[in-house]
């Protein structure tokens, strides 16, 4: 088992550093990675271990994912190992940013990514971008080779993504509505690299309660969408106020991935790739052309009101 030089050490290096250094609940970060650790790799508490990664999706806390993680990494890590020390990661991130260009619009292809520094770390079945993109290395790993490469697309698209906005736009949002809008085109395109189809029948590290919740959150989209037609709507008409009206912001559900990726492969399914791809970091649009798509679909379709509200949000942050 490691010793207290040992995770001060392992804290130290680039990755975990780099993730942690500007987080104010870094210190929960280390205590749960190794919490998690510590139990995973103790073998007199394997028991304990076996009981928590069974627990049903409505008696999870936010350790059971670190737990979680650890206990297939513990599983494979022979394998693991291997895949660390012999794979050409240099080749697959040339892939990937192969990948990432395709979902690009013609004319920002030679565009630099925002952020070029990749860490792999162990924590929770998650990617993040954090001032640099850090992935968890097993749930990099349970990908399989194609996967990774979709995974490294998907990444790589978010950081062409935020250099376009950088030449787009010269300033910041606060508006909940956009900022939700943001994050659905963010993730939704991103996902069309490394989700193919809907329902999806895999979610890196997680497990097939974690798809199904997923699965389950893309279809009930519409419903969503509505709702942050109405908060949008109801303050512009001052029947809410700002804090209300803050919540518009939490209907981009789990990031943006599932209302994001309802939209963005609705407008693909009606309207082609290339139509999704074109209008990136174009909010205004990206949520016009989502109404011409939805109606064709008979689905939900955005307000007049709410699309003229996107449309002077987007206008003023140039």
């Amino acid at each position: 088992m490691p010793s207290e030089k040992d995770w001060r050490e392992l804290f130290a290096t680039d990755g975990y550093r780099t993730a942690l250094a500007e987080r104010k609940d870094s210190l929960w970060w280390k205590q749960s990675i190794r919490e998690a650790f510590l139990l995973v790799f103790d073998e007199s508490k394997q028991t304990q271990v076996d009981s928590i990664v069974s627990l049903p999706l409505e008696k999870r806390d936010e350790q059971f994912f670190f737990i979680y993680n650890f206990n297939n990494m513990k599983n494979n890590i022979d394998r693991l190992h291997r895949f660390i020390h012999q794979t050409d990661f240099a080749k697959m991130f040339v892939k990937g940013n192969t990948l990432a260009k395709k979902y690009l619009p013609k004319q920002w292809r030679n565009i630099q990514p925002a952020f070029q520094k990749y860490y792999f770390v162990a924590w929770d079945p998650e990617s993040r971008a954090w001032d640099g993109i850090f992935l968890d290395i097993n749930s990099f790993y349970v990908e399989g080779k194609k996967g990774m490469v979709s995974l490294l697309g998907h990444e790589i698209h978010h950081q062409y993504f935020a250099s376009i906005l950088e030449k787009l736009y010269t300033k910041d949002t606060q508006d909940p509505a956009l900022i939700a809008i943001y994050r659905m085109q963010n993730e939704g395109t991103a996902d069309l690299i490394s989700k193919l189809e809907f329902p999806v029948k895999k979610l890196g590290g997680y497990d097939k309660e974690m798809v199904e919740m997923y699965n389950k959150d893309y279809f009930s989209s519409p419903n969503v969408l509505a709702e942050l037609d109405s908060l949008t709507c109801g303050f512009i008409d001052g029947k809410l106020i700002q804090k209300q009206y803050g919540n518009a912001r939490y209907c981009a559900h789990m990031d943006g991935h599932t209302t994001g990726d309802y939209m963005t492969f609705l407008i693909r399914r009606e309207l082609g790739q290339k139509v999704v791809t074109d209008c990136l970091g174009d909010f205004s649009t990206f949520v016009r052309l989502y109404n011409v798509a939805a109606k064709k679909a008979g689905t939900y379709v955005f307000s007049d009101k709410f699309v003229k509200h996107i449309e002077d949000m987007t206008e003023k942050m140039k």
